[in-house]
């Protein structure tokens, strides 16, 4: 039996929601990873040694959130083009579901149920990342 299968609803809930955590804050993890290389290059640029505790804990945190992108996106490219939509509309956009349901042009009631499903493959794809 696969660990998913074994788990209680509510560590099912609480993984979700830290999936959906992931999915909302996709924009700022390629900020923070952007913004993390630039510092590394002003550093390394400014003469400050490399080895310093410092910059070690800002590589260490550009694997982070370069760790969750590449892993959300590897998830993001199994689904077929409508979950993709609904990904991006309602959790990178941040839009209300009534607001997706037009734009994909399904109900919102279909598009819940289309959520539930889509949550649950990636509870299984993103398993990596529930406990970060």
């Amino acid at each position: 039996m696969l660990w998913y299968e074994t788990i209680s609803e509510d560590e099912k809930k609480t993984y979700i929601k830290r999936i959906e955590f992931h999915l909302r804050n996709w924009k700022n993890y390629k900020a923070a990873v952007l913004n993390l290389e630039r510092r590394m290059e002003k550093d390394e640029k400014g003469g400050h040694v490399k080895e310093t505790e410092a910059y070690y804990q800002i590589g260490a945190e550009k694997k982070l959130y370069q760790f969750l992108l590449d892993s959300m996106e590897t998830a993001l490219a199994e689904l077929d083009e409508t979950e993709r939509a609904l990904v991006e509309y309602r959790y990178i956009h941040n839009w209300s579901m009534g607001k997706c349901a037009m734009e994909i042009g399904y109900s919102e009631k279909t598009l819940f149920l289309l959520k539930k499903a889509l949550l649950d493959k990636l509870l299984v794809s993103l398993a990596a990342i529930t406990n970060i």
